[in-house]
């Protein structure tokens, strides 16, 4: 199969997204803990200075080092759209959380750990040989599809300009009753960023990514962070183009263009395609709102197309055995929360 290539590009894209709001700290001068990058909100402003004349203690310089937490939870509908030619549609109901700790580690270094699990339910409709007759008893074949990650990171600030960045993940993609050891892939990743102005950055480097009966595969990964303004920026990072405007503090809108794809192992246990291996490939134009009335706590909403769609079915040895492409743009909508400590 070929699909290693852009299974990759997707995770350079997970990675590298990460990095975004984060602008390395400098090796001389170091900044303010208002000016240094977090994982999370800011810090806010700065202590008042007593004014008895007694000495005070040095107050401690560079980005805030205590540990840092943030909760999201979605729930996202992807409506109903016709798939191929023919009478097949589908439609996907999902429910994800991910939490993420990060911490800075001195001037120089950051390192963060996180974990995200996600449970989709696939309605498909008419679609010859995939949703055959069934007693209307019978459970839904797809509605118990699960994605569950780990993943650790950790950047070196080596000077105002340049940095280096390492990410490693596992990612189980299965349905109950799944042997979960069958399930697993591993991703690994290593970045190198130049800041070239104080506007725009470079990221460059290498990855590689293990597949579901598939082959291991190493490839190179690229990107690009862009402030155009003080309130407006892009990113072009692995499949995925996103804006990002912030005209007032604590509102987000975001515009992206991605490529996003899915992996899960069927069961043993089924009748029909035991042990198979489906992918869900897709291409979404999203806008986003983000509106944080405090620093802890954040609504997040999205609406979108998907402009592009591939379903495919894989037998245990990696051979496509069914395919359901293109078809009618359909809509979705997410609604988030998130908590950050």
């Amino acid at each position: 199969m070929k699909r290693s290539g852009t299974i990759g590009l997707l995770l350079v894209c997970a990675f590298a997204t990460s990095l975004r709001a984060q602008d390395a700290p400098p090796a001389e001068d170091p900044p303010s803990a208002a000016e240094a990058p977090s994982a999370g909100a800011s810090s806010g402003e700065e202590p008042p200075i007593p004014e008895t004349g007694e000495p005070q203690p040095e107050q401690p310089k560079g980005p805030p080092q205590e540990l840092r937490l943030s909760l999201t939870g979605w729930q996202r509908v992807e409506a109903r759209a016709r798939l191929d030619d023919g009478p097949a549609a589908l439609s996907v109901y999902r429910s994800s959380f991910q939490a993420q700790a990060s911490r800075f580690f001195g001037l120089f270094a950051r390192g963060s750990v996180g974990a995200s699990y996600e449970w989709s339910r696939y309605d498909l409709h008419q679609a010859r040989d995939v949703d055959p007759p069934r007693p209307p008893t019978a459970k839904d074949p797809w509605d118990r599809l699960h994605v569950a990650s780990v993943r650790l990171e950790g950047q070196l600030f080596l000077s105002r300009k340049f940095y280096l960045s390492a990410f490693v993940s596992g990612r189980l993609g299965f349905e109950e009753g799944t042997e979960l050891e069958r399930s697993f892939t591993v991703a690994a990743f290593f970045l190198a960023g130049w800041r070239i102005t104080e506007d725009f950055e470079l990221l460059f480097g290498a990855g590689g990514v293990t597949q579901l009966e598939d082959s291991p595969t190493a490839f190179p990964a690229l990107g690009v962070r862009w402030k155009i303004t003080d309130w407006l920026r892009v990113d072009l990072l692995g499949p995925q183009l996103r804006f990002t405007a912030t005209p007032h503090e604590g509102l987000e809108l975001t515009f992206r263009v991605a490529w996003q794809n899915r992996q899960y192992r069927f069961a043993k246990r089924r009748s029909l395609f035991a042990e198979h291996i489906l992918q869900d490939s897709l291409v979404e134009v999203v806008a986003g709102l983000s509106w944080f009335p405090t620093e802890v706590f954040g609504i997040r909403a999205e609406l979108g197309v998907i402009a592009y769609r591939e379903l495919e079915l894989f037998d245990p040895d990696g051979d496509d055995v069914y395919r359901l492409q293109g078809g009618d743009p359909g809509v979705l909508a997410a609604l988030g929360l998130e908590l950050r400590f």
